[in-house]
């Protein structure tokens, strides 16, 4: 009876190593493949790199120019311009004068005054927005 059984195994045994076979052709296949692309990218980045070097043979990194600088007056797009300026403040005779110029400024400019309290805590919040 084990005769039997391990002749009956034995086309699942080659079922098995021919399915094994197969797996290891297609990986070696799309490992050639990679390897294909990435020396077909390599290839590329070495052509664009010598056709940038041919266009301006001249050029180092000290002429380059970047663009991160205000070398065009009419063209203002700065990430810091989204916050305006406190205008020339007037003499205060108070503390309530200052807060209340201040409050009046925040508020037609819609930035919000936040003052931290330790008193809100208890409530899950760390700050007081007024």
């Amino acid at each position: 009876m084990d005769s039997l059984n391990a002749i009956a195994a034995t086309p699942a045994v080659n079922a098995a190593a021919t399915a094994a076979a197969a797996n290891a052709a297609a990986a070696a296949a799309a490992a050639a493949a990679a390897n294909a692309v990435s020396a077909a990218a390599a290839a590329n980045s070495v052509a664009l790199a010598a056709a940038a070097a041919a266009a301006a043979p001249n050029a180092n990194a000290a002429s380059i120019d970047d663009d991160d600088d205000d070398d065009d007056d009419d063209d203002d797009d700065d990430d810091d311009d989204d916050i305006p300026f406190l205008p020339p403040s007037p003499q205060f005779d108070s503390f309530k004068e200052v807060d209340a110029f201040l409050r009046d400024f925040h508020i037609k400019n819609g930035v919000a005054l936040v003052k931290a309290s330790s008193s809100y805590k208890h409530y899950g919040l760390s700050h007081e927005v007024f």
